[in-house]
């Protein structure tokens, strides 16, 4: 049976059978939306309105890449670093519709498709000229374990110029946790002339300072330089 015939007997199957819109939807296998919006063509297009109709978009215009559209594109890549969707966005209001492939290929054709990376800032890595001069404690966490709601964490010690590391697992943060670490270092490896750490609990408390002091080693805060420099500024 023809497509078009088809669904002109849908839309008619109400007035000559008395049958429910739900009904005759169910025995031709549609539903109801697409039965109102065949009824609707019907009843506006006529016999015509039940044809296939294209997907395209009416308003689409073919637009052409100018020399004017070309340069804008090149600059809106150079100065703002923006990519083929952003630049098909801006062109949209004054030009129309461009598609992105032929925004991309032309980029492609400047070697501007893939952009270097401009690093704002440069970091500095600590590097210390002998073992145990600097050490740096940290914290990490928390972690859970599967099938558990309890709070997990590492704390470790990591050499600032041999890059060995003494670490536990611990289910706290405390000054006595992150001593232990720092004792198992110095019976593997001897007493660190510094230490280095954040301004987490663990290392501000006053336990964690004494025995740094009575052991004679010195004390470094990423913490405190951060709240000196605020303060300066």
């Amino acid at each position: 049976m023809d497509i078009i015939e088809n669904r002109y007997k849908m839309i008619i199957e109400s007035e000559r059978s008395g049958r429910t819109i739900s009904d005759i939807c169910i025995a031709f296998g549609v539903s109801r939306q697409t039965w109102y919006k065949w009824k609707r063509r019907y009843n506006v297009y006529g016999i015509d309105g039940l044809k296939n109709q294209s997907k395209r978009p009416h308003n689409v215009k073919n637009v052409k890449v100018t020399k004017e559209i070309e340069k804008i594109i090149l600059e809106l890549r150079l100065n703002n670093r923006f990519g083929p969707m952003r630049i098909r966005f801006r062109l949209k209001r004054k030009y129309g519709q461009l598609r992105h492939k032929i925004i991309y290929n032309l980029l492609k054709r400047h070697n501007l498709n893939v952009l270097s990376v401009k690093l704002k800032r440069k970091y500095k890595r600590f590097e210390m000229k002998h073992p145990n001069e600097l050490v740096q404690m940290d914290t990490k966490g928390p972690f859970y374990l599967k099938g558990s709601q309890n709070k997990h964490y590492f704390i470790h010690v990591i050499d600032d110029c041999s890059r060995k590391v003494v670490s536990k697992w611990c289910n706290r943060r405390t000054s006595e946790k992150a001593l232990s670490v720092l004792q198992e270092w110095i019976e593997l490896y001897g007493k660190p002339m510094k230490v280095m750490h954040d301004g987490g609990r663990e290392f501000t408390s006053n336990k964690f300072k004494n025995y740094l002091i009575l052991n004679g080693i010195k004390r470094t805060s990423r913490y405190l330089k951060v709240i000196h420099k605020n303060r300066v500024k």
